[in-house]
């Protein structure tokens, strides 16, 4: 199994749901979260959090994530509404 890491950011609702946005390398990663911050802050909504997150993948698997979450406890919190 060949492991390659992308770089997701994620948004997470105030009801727990979580869309993802995935990055292959980590600068991309943080100007996409940026944009996404500064789009929130404009809306002004409340009680969204912004997340960076390493996802690994097997890339013999058709590019399979490996594990379940897309957030851990290596997830940096970037921005929180």
């Amino acid at each position: 199994m060949r492991i390659g890491v992308l770089y997701a950011i994620v948004l997470v609702d105030e009801d727990g749901g979580q869309s993802m946005k995935s990055f292959e390398d980590e600068e991309s990663a943080v100007s996409g979260s940026n944009v996404l911050i500064n789009a929130i802050k404009k809306s002004k909504r409340k009680d969204l959090k912004v997340y960076l997150s390493e996802l690994e993948y097997d890339k013999d698997k058709n590019d399979r994530l490996i594990g379940s979450k897309l957030i851990d406890e290596y997830s940096e919190l970037l921005f929180q509404s």
